[in-house]
C-alpha cells in the first residue's frame, strides 16, 4: 500500500470517529473535573455539530461569583490540533473596574505534539493579547497590546505589567 493510501485512511478513520463521539458527554465530564475548583458553567445550551460542540449563552461563575458571559462557544477536538473559539464575553461588572468588560473573539489551542502548553489568542476593548497557559511549571503568561480605552482609562491596571521597549505589556501568575 502507498503511504498516501495509509495517511487517507487513516484522515477518514479519525472524521469518522470525530463525527460519532459524544461531544456533549465529554462536555459534562469536563465540567465535572472543573468543579472542584469553584468553576461552574450554568445556563448553557449545548449542539452538536457532528464535528465540533457549539455552546451558546453560558455563564461562567468562579468561586460562586458571576464572571462573564459567553455568547457563543465552538469546541473542536481533532486529537492532534484542539481549538476553542469564544465570541460576546461580557465580562462582570466587578471586573469593569479593571478592563473594559467586553471581549470579541477568544481562540485557544492545544496541540498533540505541545501537550503541556495551551496557546491563545484574545481581542476586544482591551486590545489584543497573546496568552499561554504552561501547564507543567503552572504559569499562566500574557503580551497585551493595549487599545487606547485601556491606556487611559485603565492605567492603574497596566501598572501591574511590565513593558517591554516596543510597548507590549506582559504579565505573568503562577497558579
Amino acid at each position: 500500500m502507498k503511504l498516501r493510501t495509509i495517511i487517507g485512511y487513516g484522515m477518514l478513520a479519525l472524521l469518522t470517529i470525530l463525527y460519532f463521539v459524544p461531544k456533549e458527554n465529554l462536555y459534562y465530564q469536563l465540567e465535572h473535573i472543573l468543579q472542584p475548583y469553584g468553576i461552574v458553567i450554568h445556563n448553557e445550551h449545548l449542539d452538536d455539530k457532528k464535528l465540533w460542540l457549539e455552546i451558546t449563552q453560558a455563564k461562567l461563575y468562579v468561586k460562586k461569583l458571576e464572571s462573564m458571559q459567553i455568547e457563543k462557544t465552538r469546541i473542536m477536538l481533532f486529537g492532534i490540533h484542539n481549538q476553542i473559539d469564544l465570541q460576546g464575553i461580557t465580562l462582570a461588572s466587578t471586573l469593569g473596574q479593571f478592563v473594559p468588560n467586553k471581549i470579541e473573539t477568544a481562540k485557544l489551542s492545544h496541540t498533540f505534539y505541545d501537550p503541556l502548553n495551551i496557546t491563545g489568542e484574545i481581542s476586544g476593548k482591551f486590545g489584543q493579547a497573546e496568552v499561554n497557559f504552561d501547564l507543567y511549571n503552572k504559569v499562566f503568561s500574557a503580551k497585551i497590546e493595549p487599545s487606547k480605552l485601556m491606556k487611559y482609562k485603565f492605567r492603574t491596571t497596566l501598572e501591574n505589567f511590565t513593558r517591554d521597549a516596543k510597548g507590549v505589556y506582559q504579565y505573568e501568575y503562577r497558579f
